[in-house]
């Protein structure tokens, strides 16, 4: 460049840094919004349609306040709702996000916390009050509702800026009303993924093509940190869309706008360290989840590997259509319905010569890539971490709807050179289509509900599609299809929730609400009565965390990140405990003494040895709603104990009564047995229209069908004195069987929850010389019960119950005041037959004890609690902390990485702030060498116009920038 067209450069970026410079700060904010407004404010159309119309489909569901209904419906029902009640009483209260005692015993909630609440969403349940979480959860359901459609918009005006902006927010609607989005709305935490993909996806391409990385470390980090499990199905798709769109356009220029060479290599190289600083920001919420993992979810279930197909084609092009829902349980098929004219629209991409047959070569295969992961077994698992779901299939499946949307959005672009035998052969074939489908007479596919509405959708798109070929506008042709497609998606989304209330069944408010309110003044009052550490329950439940909600200690629980081992040893209590959840069924004043259950709370005068504190609820003298009783033989959370009981072994016991009975006998260093629960000899066992085998250590016995009511009769004899009669049959294979005592009913046996100790009749019902007639009756083809199950049935004797357990209670942990769930600190006194402190927290290796300011090793005992011996005897401090390394390694990384994405920017910036300096005199050396020709440098005049920053601050380029040639640090 010559000396006299560098002086003019200099001389026009002055004058235009001079005018820059008088113009006042406010002017240029208000400028900058009025030009920000008038670029993406039609895409609020975006937000609010999808979300209007998802809040009239409520209406119709009769959700309140325009009926009794609610939106709580199968795990948000049962476990999430009551998260969110926790994760509000944390923010209100200053909890903690790290443990939980409202979870079985105690147990780490964090990994709660990753798993279903770490979106940003969460935090609008604390600004609702008491009594309105059903609102606040719909209010968040529209957010993100809205949420889809806008950021799908962003992607379709960034990526498509020549669009019609009211298609651009027809296509969004279509995105935000998938049936995968309404359907697994109740799966809040999935949904935040599906609103950060056209974000990733952005991200992806604009790294691809400039080198533009902010978009995509920021919001696939957000995605991670939102929910770990889809982030993790993000972080694949990552990967297979950057290979795809390199494949899809390496050859028209797109990828490679800026002429980079070894843009392959580059690309790639880019895209991992990204990807890795993104997961890096996302650390702490995934050493976290891990460590939550290794509790048991990991060997929660037994996955097949072998390879099979899971769903015939046909099936799956079933779920393309309006009013298709099948189910959300095991069997069911993938949601991948996103609108009738999308399905017009894609076939019409791959025919259209506007596109390279690169790109539709490559876009096939990658749906192809989906289809085939739905179908095959071992795919499928992959995409969900190794791991068969456990209902709700195919969680990906939005990714499919999103790239089929994004090519349908392509095709309408240039609609007006489609030929109009292709959209009349594409509606015929689909016609076609759904003629055969309906031959086949799917279940999921009604005649007026799927085929009929997709019919008359196929046909009016049809029209309106002519209408856009003829149309000399395409706005006109644009607003009577977006109409169309409020209504299809209106009724589309309406069926898939009267299908899945039909399904699993939504709750009604009052269910919720009501329970709440019955149960909470008890809990505050006792709250107020007692500012001490206690475990407290409740012998009625709503669902299995009703102790979130009430914010109290209990060992009721249910959830996904599950301690197998609490489960297990609840289990070998007598309570009702399996699979991911325990309840508190099966109580006995032994069990609820052992755990520190101080206070129980029942809806019926309870007969246990208990003190009666209150009784709350209707005025009626002998009718009360909620009855609280105070266990004064309640351990405390820590008890110094012999030091036998780590000779214990749970699995040498077949029964409850057994196993705790040798618990306290080793508890106190007893070398005789203290039976607490006596056991009743049988008289006689008879059995009626049964054949008995023997099989795997247990005595089978199979239903003869031919006789009457397949039985077994056990008769015991009855105890003297006013005792409660207890019962368990073991069983490794439980078989559900109707129970009868003395010919009446006594409810149901090895059932879901009731797989426990029951009682046997009321308290001193029966007298000595009586018998105890016990029949079960088969109610499936088996019966399996224990072959080394000596004993049945026990009685509890309460005067030694009462002796043994105020021994047990004197060298209990003193708790002191400040306490929280996370750290304790008080006294404990040890003596030199008893220096094994023996705690009922599930074992965490996070837990930390310090004993007069030592820190001590910890050790599990009975294969599921915490326990140290503390060598000299005398009184000690004794302090608790929890704090996990997994948690404290992952907010190193995550701090660390954030760092080190600020300090990219910073360098970034600085790098385009020097090189829009010398911008005007000429382009700077890249970082990647662009192939810039000297002649193609640009005017003095030009050169002047660079100068003025054109770039949106989301650091995506406006479309004036993608024609002008850039360096890679610009």
């Amino acid at each position: 460049m010559d000396e006299k067209m560098t002086v003019a450069v200099e001389e026009a970026s002055d004058v235009v840094t001079a005018e820059k410079s008088e113009k006042p700060k406010k002017g240029k904010l208000k400028s900058r919004f009025a030009e920000i407004k008038k670029e993406y404010g039609y895409l609020s159309a975006a937000f609010i349609l999808p979300a209007v119309i998802m809040f009239l489909i409520y209406i119709a569901m009769e959700v309140f306040p325009f009926g009794d209904n609610s939106v709580l419906v199968l795990d948000l029902n049962g476990q999430y709702v009551y998260f969110f009640e926790a994760l509000r009483n944390i923010i209100r209260d200053g909890g903690t996000l790290l443990y939980s005692f409202s979870r079985a015993l105690g147990g780490e909630f964090l990994g709660i916390f990753a798993y279903y609440l770490s979106s940003p969403f969460s935090v609008l349940t604390a600004l609702f009050p008491d009594g309105m979480m059903t609102e606040a959860l719909l209010i968040m359901f529209l957010l993100k509702c809205g949420s889809c459609g806008l950021t799908f918009g962003f992607y379709l005006h960034k990526t498509r800026p020549n669009a019609n902006k009211i298609a651009t927010v027809m296509f969004s609607m279509m995105y935000a009303l998938t049936s995968y989005a309404v359907v697994q709305q109740h799966n809040t935490m999935w949904i935040d993924c599906v609103i950060f993909l056209p974000l990733v996806t952005l991200g992806i391409e604009e790294m691809i093509k400039h080198g533009k990385y902010k978009m995509f470390v920021v919001f696939l980090a957000l995605s991670i940190l939102s929910n770990f499990y889809i982030g993790y199905m993000v972080c694949i798709y990552v990967a297979m869309y950057f290979f795809y769109y390199l494949l899809a356009h390496s050859t028209d220029g797109q990828a490679n706008p800026l002429g980079e060479k070894n843009h392959f290599l580059r690309s790639f190289i880019r895209i991992a360290l990204y990807s890795i600083v993104a997961v890096g920001i996302a650390a702490v919420i995934i050493l976290s989840s891990y460590y939550s993992l290794t509790f048991g979810k990991t060997t929660f279930s037994n996955p097949n590997y072998a390879v099979g197909q899971q769903y015939d084609f046909l099936d799956i092009i079933t779920k393309l259509f309006p009013g298709s829902y099948d189910t959300v349980r095991p069997e069911g098929l993938p949601f991948i319905y996103c609108g009738v004219f999308a399905l017009l629209m894609a076939p019409l991409y791959f025919l259209s010569s506007r596109f390279s047959i690169r790109e539709r070569i490559a876009t096939g295969a990658l749906l192809a890539v989906f289809v085939v992961s739905f179908n095959i077994t071992v795919i499928d698992m992959f995409w969900h971490g190794m791991q068969r779901p456990n209902w709700l299939n195919c969680r990906y499946s939005f990714m499919f709807c999103f790239i089929l949307l994004v090519i349908a959005a392509k095709a309408y672009e240039f609609i007006k050179e489609a030929k109009p035998t292709a959209i009349l052969s594409v509606s015929a074939i689909y016609v076609i289509l759904l003629v055969v489908i309906q031959k086949f007479d799917y279940k999921s596919m009604p005649d007026i509900d799927a085929i009929w509405i997709s019919l008359i959708c196929v046909i009016a798109y049809l029209l309106a599609s002519y209408s856009a070929l003829r149309s000399v506008s395409i706005n006109h042709s644009s607003m009577i299809l977006c109409v169309l497609i409020c209504l299809e998606l209106f009724t589309s989304g309406l069926l898939n929730l009267i299908g899945l209330d039909k399904d699993v069944h939504f709750s009604s408010r009052p269910s919720y609400v009501d329970y709440i309110a019955q149960w909470q003044p008890a809990v505050d009052k006792i709250e107020l009565y007692d500012n001490g550490f206690y475990r407290m329950e409740k012998t009625s439940h709503r669902k299995t965390n009703d102790a979130m909600t009430l914010d109290f200690n209990g060992l009721t629980n249910s959830t996904s990140t599950l301690n197998k081992s609490t489960i297990d040893f609840l289990a070998d209590m007598g309570l009702s405990s399996r699979s991911h959840w325990s309840k508190y069924l099966g109580g006995t004043p032994v069990s609820d003494s052992i755990l520190g259950l101080k206070y129980i709370l029942s809806e019926q005068k309870m007969d246990e040895p208990y003190e009666l504190l209150f009784a709350m609820g209707t005025e009626s003298a002998d009718e009360k709603d909620v009855y609280a009783y105070k266990n004064n033989n309640a351990m405390s959370l820590a008890t110094a104990v012999s030091s036998d009981i780590n000779s214990i072994n749970p699995e040498d016991y077949y029964n409850p009564m057994d196993y705790m009975n040798a618990l306290v006998t080793a508890m106190l260093g007893e070398s005789k047995t203290v039976e607490l629960f006596v056991p009743l000899d049988m008289k006689s066992m008879t059995d009626a229209n049964v054949d008995l085998t023997y099989v795997s250590g247990h005595k089978k016995y199979t239903a003869d069908k031919s006789g009457g009511d397949p039985r077994i009769q056990y008769v015991f004899k009855a105890p003297e004195g006013d005792v409660q009669v207890y019962a368990y049959f073991a069983t490794t294979y439980p078989r559900e069987c109707s129970m009868k005592v003395n010919g009446l009913s006594n409810g149901t046996y090895f059932g879901n929850e009731t797989m426990r100790i029951v009682k046997i009749g009321e308290k001193g019902e029966f007298i000595s010389d009586d018998s105890i007639e016990i029949t079960m009756t088969l109610n499936e083809d088996v019966l399996y019960l224990a072959n080394d199950s000596s004993y049945y049935l026990y009685y509890l004797d309460e005067a030694l119950y009462e002796a043994v357990m105020s021994k047990l209670t004197q060298c209990g942990y003193e708790i002191g005041d400040g306490h929280s769930e996370d750290h304790f600190n008080g006294t404990i006194t040890t003596t030199a037959d008893r220096h094994t402190v023996f705690t009922t927290i599930p074992y965490d290796q996070g837990w930390n004890v310090y004993v007069d300011g030592e820190k001590l090793e910890i050790y599990e005992t009975l294969d599921a609690l915490i326990a140290f011996d503390i060598p000299n005897p005398g009184e000690h401090t004794l302090e608790m902390r929890y704090l996990p390394k997994q948690f404290v390694i992952g907010l190193i990384a995550s701090v660390v990485f954030t760092l080190i994405f600020i300090a990219f920017c910073v360098v970034d910036h600085m790098k385009r702030k020097k090189s829009s300096e010398a911008r005007a005199v000429y382009f700077p050396l890249p970082v990647t060498d662009i192939e810039t020709p000297a002649e193609k440098l640009t005017a003095p005049e030009e050169a002047a116009e660079i100068t003025e920053p054109s770039a949106s601050e989301d650091g995506t380029p406006t479309e004036e920038e993608i024609d002008t040639p850039k360096t890679e640090e610009q």
